[in-house]
């Protein structure tokens, strides 16, 4: 690629990059020892090559900033675990989460989590989720890994906030939630 072509080249949104990835997260593609792989990586170690040839393909040979390669570690891993059916394009996680009963208290540790803390946090959602067989758009949940990553406040609180109102939104549906009573009427 010649640099007129780099220069020109849009950036691709972590919603296009995370299509790309889960499109090739199947058994087909990466055969299941790969898959396996995948699954059972130390995103917070080193990763198998499987990994590096995911993030080679998507992103290139040059190194990522600031932690990003630990967070897309940490984004693949759980991504695997509910491949090849877990990402659903414009499907907000925190509406199926809540819809699926996903306890509330654990939702709220994942928003709050950073490091270690969010990779157990992603990890154990993921493994939840794969159980009920569920399905959501990942690029919400890899944008708060990556903005935590980037060690951005403002960025990792917008990620947050973009989860949260879809589960808190859902949960406040489900019958015998309790509804806020109005000012002046009787509770």
């Amino acid at each position: 690629m010649s640099m007129a072509e780099t220069e020109t080249k849009p950036a691709r949104t972590i919603g296009q990059i995370v299509g790309a990835l889960a499109g090739k997260m199947t058994k087909d593609r990466q055969g299941t020892g790969g898959m396996a792989q995948l699954r059972r990586m130390d995103p917070l170690g080193i990763p198998p090559p499987i990994f590096w040839k995911l993030l080679t393909d998507e992103f290139g040979a040059e190194p990522l900033p600031n932690n990003q390669e630990t967070a897309w570690a940490i984004i693949i891993q759980s991504m695997a675990m509910m491949a090849p059916d877990g990402h659903r394009p414009k499907v907000p996680p925190g509406r199926v989460l809540a819809d699926e009963g996903y306890p509330e208290g654990r939702f709220i540790r994942l928003l709050r989590a950073e490091g270690e803390g969010l990779a157990t946090e992603i990890r154990t959602l993921a493994r939840w989720s794969a159980s009920k067989a569920l399905a959501f758009d990942w690029a919400d949940l890899a944008a708060l890994v990556l903005a935590r990553a980037s060690r951005n406040p403002d960025w990792a609180e917008a990620q947050a906030i973009r989860l949260a109102r879809p589960y808190f939104l859902a949960a406040g549906k489900k019958p015998g939630a309790d509804t806020p009573v109005a000012s002046g009427e009787e509770a």
